[in-house]
């Protein structure tokens, strides 16, 4: 009973509906009008889709009125969908109601509701100070989500196909509106496309950034919106400005023509404050990083790499804003700039200002990737030449460096240098009041020039060659020296324009330099001859030509000699004509003395002494010798007896004192003879105290023996001297016999020697 009446109601209902329906196509379409409720911040709200007719008319054609036409709604309407119903006067109006929390769950009931077509939809909202308004766009129109209540149509067989139903004719979309927090937007028809909202106010970002000696990072952020904003704008962009400024900077505003430009300045001691600051300003996530990077392809660098990843949407939303990104360092500028455009990172096209780098674009979100060279200043690069001999040179390159530079800097040069380096090369570093790095290469001048090519590689011509004209006495032999050399790789690694190249060498005067840079042929002539040559020359190959002399030691030591030679040959002839002319003599020190004559043994005679008469005492008889007593032999002893037994022990004494000897008496001294008393020439006789003459000697005495006296030599004959004869007579004389050279020798050997006697205060 109770199916059949069900059946009976869902037929009387789809006869009324039919007959609702019906009217709807007789009197005409449904007007449908959609609003849209909707939180910008979440994406959450309502859509409600009103369609609208007259009631006294539909109660006239349908006899069960609106319950019977609610009863159908509920039976076919979709889950996703809500509806309520109202009389107003005598309109009756059906509210369907679409919910949804989110952009995603509002895309996914309306793809259940879609039959045709995947749901596409565009938002884009900001109420920020930079940006207002909406961009939101949909694919599809409200009458496309009512595909439910065709379907119930066609298939209940509500219309035949002569009546040629189709919902674009059967719906009338008289417009949308968006409530977007207070604020209304309206699309004529029925499909959502809102492009007016949503532009930014802003024409321009410039973001400056230093990057200071001291380790921080000044940045100055340059706003720029069009005048004609209104004041409610302005108030808002200067309320941000006021809350989100960091505490260490300030912001500034100034007017030009049709612009109002904001600046925004800070400073940031670290990456990490500057992250903190810029997350404040754009009102969004930022990463920002400053670390040392490696660069072995500069060792006078220290690279630091400053990364920053950005969102500009707050300025522009989803169009982005036009931005421009300088950096530049009081170290050094910097030499590249990355940008990441979604996953793949490349070289930004900066453009270098002076000291800064500039990259500009319409983005919304950037990463920027800065690579800093913190480089050394070179004060100077000494290139010394240094000859220590014929073929042997000492190249020293001494790179000096600012005051405080780094320790590091300096190992890093040293460490790229000893790579490179040949056996022949040093290489030591200075930290003092200039810190400096030297680089020696020794050896002869291809050792040199191959070490060179090592180490500065370069194109063009080296060689290093001298040549002398040596001479034994050539006191100042010419000299000249060929150095040719490129360090282009040495004058560019160190960012030096220029460089200063020294030559000396012990002893060598430098009188002209030739050099020839690049083609060009420059002289200079030495007018203080110098022995160290120093001068300015720029990068690239250069050929410089020194010409000189030094002094010959050699050529002064053979002169020297050949001079004192030629002296003394002119002395010894002085000296022998002086000898011969009698001038002067040689020293008897000097003279060869001829042997000195034995002399002839002479008779002693002595004086004789006085008569007297003499006994001579008789000599003692001689004592007969002591005839000497047979030694009793020993007696065997029996050595077995009395063995053990103790015999009386004598001991000897070892230390014999001899017997003093009687010391002689001295003789008596001579008494001296009295002055004026002739000597006694009688031969004397002495004898000793102990001698005894025999009485053959008393008998007889001895006769002494007595040589006799030589015969007279021959006397020469006495030659008597004029009374007027005078000294120059005698010097006349002399000179006529040839003497005179003998007088005068003679003469200047006289000396008087006087003796002189002390005598005693006692005596007369």
């Amino acid at each position: 009973m109770g199916f059949m009446k069900s059946i009976t109601h869902r037929a009387r209902l789809v006869t009324l509906f039919a007959g609702w329906f019906m009217l709807l196509l007789l009197t005409g379409c449904a007007n449908m009008a959609t609003t849209i409720e909707l939180d910008g911040e979440k994406f959450s709200g309502t859509r409600v889709m009103s369609v609208t007719f007259d009631v006294d008319e539909l109660n006239t054609k349908l006899p069960g009125g609106l319950e019977d036409l609610n009863e159908l709604i509920d039976g076919a309407i979709p889950k996703q969908m809500t509806y309520q119903y109202e009389v107003k006067d005598s309109d009756a109006v059906y509210n369907f109601t679409l919910a949804f929390e989110s952009k995603q769950d509002y895309i996914d009931k309306v793809k259940n509701l879609l039959s045709s077509k995947a749901p596409e939809v565009t938002f884009s909202y900001s109420t920020g100070a930079f940006t207002r308004g909406v961009v939101y766009k949909e694919n599809f129109e409200s009458r496309e989500l009512f595909g439910w209540l065709d379907r119930v149509i066609t298939e209940n067989g509500l219309t035949s196909a002569s009546q040629n139903y189709t919902s674009e004719k059967f719906w009338t979309q008289t417009g949308v509106k968006i409530h977007l927090d207070g604020d209304e937007f309206s699309c004529d028809g029925g499909q959502v496309d809102v492009t007016s909202g949503g532009q930014s106010v802003v024409t321009g970002i410039t973001i400056s950034t230093v990057m200071k000696t001291s380790g921080d990072i000044e940045r100055k952020m340059q706003i720029t919106v069009p005048s004609a904003v209104d004041k409610k704008q302005i108030t808002q962009i200067e309320g941000f400005l006021n809350d989100n400024t960091p505490d260490s900077g300030r912001w500034s505003k100034r007017t030009r023509s049709n612009s109002i430009i904001y600046t925004v300045e800070f400073t940031a001691g670290s990456a990490a404050k500057l992250q903190t600051y810029m997350e404040k300003l754009t009102n969004a996530e930022a990463a920002v990083s400053f670390e040392d990077v490696q660069d072995i392809s500069q060792p006078l660098a220290q690279s630091t790499e400053l990364a920053e990843a950005l969102d500009f949407s707050y300025f522009g939303g989803e169009g982005g804003v036009n931005v421009n990104y300088e950096i530049s360092s009081e170290v050094s500028a910097p030499y590249r700039i990355n940008i990441n455009e979604g996953d793949q990172e490349k070289d930004a096209n900066a453009v270098a200002d002076g000291s800064k780098l500039v990259e500009g674009g319409n983005v919304r979100t950037i990463t920027y990737k800065t690579l800093f060279r913190r480089m050394a200043r070179v004060n100077e690069i000494d290139y010394n030449l240094i000859q220590t001999g014929g073929n042997k040179f000492i190249r020293e390159i001494v790179i000096s460096l600012a005051s405080g530079t780094d320790a590091s800097i300096l190992d890093n040069i040293a460490a790229y240098y000893k790579v490179k380096g040949a056996a022949n090369t040093k290489i030591t570093v200075e930290n003092e009041s200039v810190p400096t790095v030297k680089i020696y290469i020794s050896g002869s001048a291809k050792k040199v020039v191959a070490a060179e090519s090592v180490l500065f590689g370069g194109v063009g011509a080296r060689a290093l060659a001298y040549d002398r004209n040596w001479g034994i006495f050539n006191i100042k032999p010419t000299t000249k020296l060929m150095d040719s050399y490129d360090i282009t790789s040495l004058v560019s690694l160190m960012n030096v324009s220029g460089y200063i190249y020294t030559y000396s060498y012990d002893g060598n005067m430098v009188t002209r330099i030739t050099c020839t840079v690049d083609g060009e042929q420059v002289s200079k002539e030495m007018t203080n001859e110098e022995d160290v040559v120093g001068f300015g020359l720029s990068n690239g190959i250069q050929t410089i030509m020194i010409q000189g002399y030094y002094f010959n030691g050699w050529a002064v030591f053979f002169i020297v000699v050949f001079i004192l030679l030629l002296i003394a040959l002119i002395a010894m002839a002085v000296l022998l004509y002086l000898y011969k002319t009698g001038k002067i003599d040689i020293p008897d020190r000097f003279k060869k003395q001829p042997p000195m004559p034995e002399p002839e043994p002479q008779p002693i005679y002595a004086p004789m002494p006085p008569p007297m008469e003499y006994y001579p005492e008789p000599m003692p008889e001689p004592e007969p010798e002591p005839i000497p007593l047979p030694m009793p032999e020993p007696e065997p002893r029996d050595l077995t007896e009395g063995f053990g037994e103790e015999e009386p022990f004598v001991p000897i004494d070892f230390n014999i004192v001899p017997e003093p000897e009687p010391e002689p008496e001295p003789e008596p001294e001579p008494e001296p003879e009295p002055l004026g008393v002739e000597p006694d020439m009688n031969p004397v006789l002495s004898f000793s105290e102990k001698y005894h003459p025999t009485e053959e000697f008393v008998e007889k005495d001895p006769e002494p023996t007595v040589a006799p006296p030589p015969p007279p030599e021959p006397q020469p004959p006495v030659h008597e001297t004029p009374a007027d004869y005078t000294d120059e007579d005698m010097i006349d004389d002399l000179d006529a016999l040839g003497l005179l050279g003998e007088y005068t020798r003679r003469v200047q050997k006289v000396k008087v020697r006087v003796r002189r006697v002390q005598v005693p205060d006692d005596e007369d």
